[in-house]
């Protein structure tokens, strides 16, 4: 090697630029993150990552609105709608092994279901025309879960938005049922087959699907009551003002509990 002082600097430029480049967009992320908890916008942990190793990470906000605990790297969340591809990894799975296909009508495996042409790919895919979630109209007085999605739409005479696949509509309802064909098919509770079937594998150890909204009996062993968070709704996706959403006592006050679009935690 003719110069290998040239060499030797030309590296260390390359990195000190690299490293220049990092923390500059580390800082815009730590503005970013910053403004969200000035305006109340975000409660929760942010981590980002780039070509495989994580460049910024923070942990910002409360357990609850009461008593101002904060959030800690243990934490346990409610991921919402994020539980949804967990449910479509399960359905895919019973097909990997012959259980199902995704071209089954959905009546194939829940017989009393009230649609003729709804198949199993339209629920995976929004393209069902079912409603989103049961609204003011449905009797929120009874108990409704999975196991009463059937029938509710049958004492309603609820009718599809579109004709199916025809359309594009996000149903919260269609992943759900999804969940009681993931049961009948895998003759196992849903929460029994994720943890199984999934979380196991996966090596997630804490996550859990609780099947009531008595969040804490279903805590996985050696996980406090402490690290779960109290969920912060908001009022609608571009306010940033919190609905008053005091503790788990709260939530389980719910009359609906349903699996399936939700409640992964």
């Amino acid at each position: 090697m003719k110069n290998p002082k040239f060499l030797f600097l030309l590296i260390a430029v390359l990195e000190m630029n690299t490293v220049i480049s990092q923390t500059k967009e580390i800082n815009s992320m730590d503005s970013l993150t910053n403004l969200f908890i000035a305006h109340n916008c975000f409660n929760g942990e942010a981590l980002v990552t780039k070509n495989n190793k994580p460049i910024y990470s923070t942990t910002v906000g409360f357990r609850d609105n009461t008593f101002k605990e904060k959030i800690s790297q243990n934490s346990i969340f409610n991921i919402g709608s994020i539980s949804k591809p967990f449910t479509s990894v399960a359905i895919l799975q019973l097909q990997q092994k012959k259980l199902l296909n995704i071209e089954d009508k959905v009546k194939k495996h829940i017989p009393n279901f009230p649609y003729d042409n709804i198949c199993i790919k339209h629920l995976l895919s929004h393209t069902s025309g079912l409603i989103g979630s049961f609204d003011q109209e449905i009797d929120l007085s009874s108990e409704l879960n999975n196991d009463s999605i059937v029938n509710v739409l049958i004492r309603y005479d609820v009718q599809l938005f579109f004709p199916p696949g025809s359309e594009w509509g996000y149903s919260n309802l269609g992943y759900d049922l999804l969940a009681v064909i993931i049961e009948r098919v895998s003759e196992m509770s849903f929460s029994d087959y994720m943890r199984k079937n999934i979380f196991i594998p996966a090596g997630m150890k804490n996550t859990f699907i609780p099947t009531t909204n008595n969040v804490i009996k279903y805590l996985p062993k050696d996980v406090p009551s402490k690290n779960i968070l109290i969920p912060h709704m908001f009022e609608n996706i571009a306010s940033c003002e919190v609905k008053n959403i005091e503790s788990v006592e709260s939530i389980r006050t719910a009359n609906d509990y349903f699996i399936g679009s939700g409640n992964v935690y």
